[in-house]
């Protein structure tokens, strides 16, 4: 091969694997926070870690408040999930005030049209402490 060729399947390899990391990075999540999500960010997945501030259950679904020291977010786990989640040994009792959580979920608008984010679990690994 000559060096022409090999810089451009380089340059395409880089691109793929750029375009690849892109893609997975989207379906990880990312830690941030709470402060830096938005409207804008309806629809994309992320992790954050503070502390649950206010915690209820109705029909098996948890409403948590989490905090992380930038702001608070409403984040949900509907009964679904809560049944994957058993399965993983996290159950309803291990959401407490005051204790140390690390959750991903999807931001959503909640009512619809309000402004108003919440995030909703959607799997993965949830660490409480």
């Amino acid at each position: 091969m000559n060096e022409r060729t090999t810089k451009t399947i380089s340059i395409l390899v880089s691109m793929a694997g750029l375009a690849l990391l892109y893609y997975v990075s989207l379906s990880l999540g990312t830690i941030v926070n709470i402060t830096d999500i938005n409207i804008e960010d309806i629809g994309r997945k992320f992790s954050i870690c503070g502390n649950i501030t206010s915690h209820r259950t109705s029909n098996n679904h948890i409403f948590l408040t989490i905090e992380d020291g930038t702001a608070g977010m409403s984040f949900v786990i509907f009964n679904s999930s809560m049944k994957t989640l058993e399965r993983m040994g996290i159950n309803q009792t291990d959401f407490v005030k005051n204790k140390a959580i690390c959750i991903s979920g999807t931001v959503d608008e909640y009512p619809k049209g309000s402004g108003n984010l919440e995030m909703v679990y959607g799997g993965g690994d949830i660490d409480i402490h």
